[in-house]
């Protein structure tokens, strides 16, 4: 809730939140209904987590409300949906941005969520495509459904992205290869993948 009041005030004329160093448990999904937000940590030093057995909660940056928005940066932090302590509901993935513009996560590690990873876009029948997207340095692992999904994505970037132990698909988006989800035939251009390990 903390953080959620900070990108409010903040995001009115953009905002760039810093997370020091420590394990932080989120009790709400983080979310915005504005675009200009930078948020970064200390790298492995800072996790935002869910705590046990939270029901319905999640921990995860939801920007559904930011459709058409542009510039978020999520940078040098964990976020860490507990799944092996009784967080196992279909709702619980990590990051969600769907029909944004201009996105960068850096330095992210995604780890214990039943559902998915990180979602660029939804699968089905999302507002507008997601521009400029881009998952570098980052690792996403230990994932229940899918790791990464990217349909509907013009101009997007997986640049020395690690993707494991996925109970599903490791990356989904409209192509084929190994570990890539060939089903979901939505429309995705201008997509470069580089040095990933799934």
């Amino acid at each position: 809730p903390a953080i959620n009041a900070i990108i409010t005030v903040g995001s009115v004329y953009g905002l760039l939140l810093y997370i020091p160093s420590g394990t932080y448990y989120c009790y709400s999904s983080i979310y915005s209904t504005r675009g200009n937000i930078s948020i970064f940590g200390d790298g492995a030093l800072t996790t935002l987590k869910l705590p046990d057995n939270a029901g319905n909660v999640n921990c995860h940056f939801n920007f559904y409300s930011a459709a058409g928005l542009s510039n978020f940066v999520l940078k040098d932090f964990v976020l860490d949906g507990n799944m092996a302590n009784g967080n196992t509901t279909f709702a619980n993935s990590g990051i969600m941005f769907p029909s944004v513009n201009n996105v960068k996560i850096s330095g992210l590690l995604v780890k214990n969520y039943s559902n998915v990873g990180i979602y660029a876009n939804h699968y089905s029948a999302p507002t507008s495509a997601t521009t400029n997207f881009t998952i570098e340095d980052s690792e996403v692992l230990n994932i229940g459904a899918h790791g990464i999904i990217m349909p509907y994505v013009n101009g997007g970037l997986l640049d020395n992205v690690t993707v494991k132990s996925t109970g599903w698909h490791k990356i989904s988006i409209n192509a084929a290869g190994e570990g890539i989800n060939r089903d979901w035939a939505k429309s995705c251009s201008n997509l470069r993948i580089n040095k990933c390990k799934i």
